[in-house]
């Protein structure tokens, strides 16, 4: 398998202080989806403080566009779904974060987030409104959520003995906790520097699910991101590796005076690299659950070694267990090319088909013009329902077995095909875009539509085919007319 940018229909939300929605790398047809401000209680999740930075660079690591300038994101042919914090942990704004992800259709939710305190155990209903999300979103097959480890260079749960510190601002044996990255059902994400190494301000433990890379320096980032100047003890230098470039916000403002970045990293800029990935794992293969994808993730990283000891504390935990566990580096620094064959390969076996039914519909059906709406009294729509006009074709089934595949055969006549969409439609009313406007002045289709050629038929496997199947299309602009000739549906099962 060569480079793949990943399906529109898989969507990232990205949780942050606000994200530049006007970038040039957050353009394209579908590339914004639900965004939402919970600050400023509207729609619009600008930046709106001198620092709100952080969410765009952290959008633009994970699905920048691929548009011929600026940055590539991870999954650039992902959707976006901007979502403006209101800055607080408290139980109300951590339930509007993951039900709004989940009631509009979000697939991975990036967090490069987490608490300023020492010591922050989840509430049950933060703790819930996680496990809502992770376990009943994507209809029910969940939402992958994903959480920045911290840069402290601490365990996201565990004591550590502390001295040295500015005016003894923490001292003695500490009890450490980041509730958020220690969920189970989140996939918490590590750091590593571009020379495979732990990054020195990583946060670490065992609920590191994986690392990616990220730069270099030394720990208390996390402490200056919360609002500490304070700098911890025994660490005065930087270290080696390369930095982030990403999106930056647009204009003087942000981390630079131009719209892009050389300068992000954290555990911030990690855990977007793998939201991006495993958004590429659900492009190729939509079935799989959110349990499924983090175990993808897991098992197909790459183990990379870090035998020196942490210059702050002494430790060496670069070194993976029994189990192929590493407190540093989690199962191993995430690898794309590596997640996405896995999930072919699940993806090929879930869908082995013992036989194959088949249903045609020969009767020709009119597809009407668009019909632009007539405006009645005070400008009132005398249409009802949508601006355009559909013919829908049904086809049923009466086998119960599961869907294991899907080919589609269509044969339309029509003046400008350039103004149809075609949907197939699955009896539990699932509905998926088979054919765009991208036909142009050709007047007769007579195509072949299979998972092949079309990857996001694979949304409706794994439901029964017994029921009524609908084609559905759909005529988008005025002036030309069109006949449904026939069409054939083949369901593996």
């Amino acid at each position: 398998m060569g480079y793949y940018p990943g399906t529109r229909q898989i969507v990232v939300a990205i949780v942050d202080d606000s994200v530049d929605i006007n970038h040039p790398d957050f353009q394209g047809s579908g590339k914004i989806v639900a965004p939402k401000d919970l600050k400023e209680k509207d729609f619009v999740p600008l930046p709106g403080e001198t620092t709100d930075n952080h969410g765009t660079a952290c959008a633009g690591v994970a699905i920048a566009e691929e548009n011929g300038t600026g940055v590539v994101g991870v999954a650039p042919g992902c959707a976006l779904m901007p979502i403006r914090s209101t800055g607080f942990l408290d139980d109300k704004t951590i339930e509007d974060i993951f039900d709004w992800s989940m009631s509009k259709g979000a697939s991975v939710i990036s967090c490069s987030w987490g608490p300023s305190s020492v010591y922050f155990p989840i509430s049950l209903r933060q703790s819930a409104a996680i496990s809502r999300a992770a376990t009943k979103g994507r209809n029910g097959k969940g939402c992958v959520v994903l959480f920045a480890a911290g840069n402290a260079n601490r365990p996201t749960k565990g004591m550590v003995n502390e001295d040295g510190w500015p005016k003894d601002v923490i001292q003695g044996r500490t009890q450490w906790l980041n509730g958020f990255a220690v969920h189970p059902d989140v996939i918490t994400v590590s750091a590593c520097t571009s020379l495979n190494k732990k990054a020195a301000y990583s946060n670490w433990g065992k609920s590191i699910s994986v690392c990616a890379p990220s730069n270099n320096a030394p720990p208390g980032m996390w402490l200056q991101e919360t609002g500490y100047t304070m700098t911890p003890p025994r660490i005065r230098t930087s270290f080696q590796g390369q930095g982030v470039f990403t999106a930056d916000r647009l204009g003087a403002a942000g981390y630079s005076s131009s719209d892009f970045t050389s300068t992000f990293g954290g555990t911030s800029s990690a855990c977007p690299v793998v939201a991006g990935v495993a958004a590429l794992v659900l492009s190729v293969n939509p079935n799989l659950t959110a349990a499924q994808v983090k175990a993808i993730l897991q098992q197909s990283a790459d183990k990379i070694i870090d035998s020196d000891a942490d210059r702050q504390l002494g430790l060496k935990l670069g070194n993976y267990d029994a189990s192929g566990h590493s407190e540093w580096f989690g199962y191993g620094k995430v690898n794309a090319y590596q997640a996405v064959v896995l999930a072919q390969r699940m993806l090929r076996v879930s869908q082995q088909v013992s036989r194959w039914i088949r249903e045609r519909f020969a009767r020709s059906q009119t597809i009407p013009d668009y019909q632009k709406p007539r405006s009645g009294l005070f400008g009132v729509s005398l249409l009802r329902g949508s601006q355009t006009s559909n013919t829908t074709s049904s086809i049923s089934f009466s086998d119960p077995s599961f869907v294991r595949d899907i080919r589609v055969n269509v044969e339309i006549e029509h003046g400008f095909l350039g103004d149809l969409e075609i949907y197939l439609v699955a009896p539990n009313g699932n509905k998926v875009l088979i054919q765009g406007r991208t036909l142009g002045r050709k007047t007769r289709l007579q195509k072949f539509y299979s998972k092949e050629n079309t990857p996001i038929l694979q949304q409706l496997f794994n439901q029964p085919a017994q029921g009524t199947w609908k084609l559905q299309v759909v005529d988008r602009a005025s002036s030309d007319t069109g006949t449904l000739k026939s069409w054939e549906l083949s369901l593996g099962i």
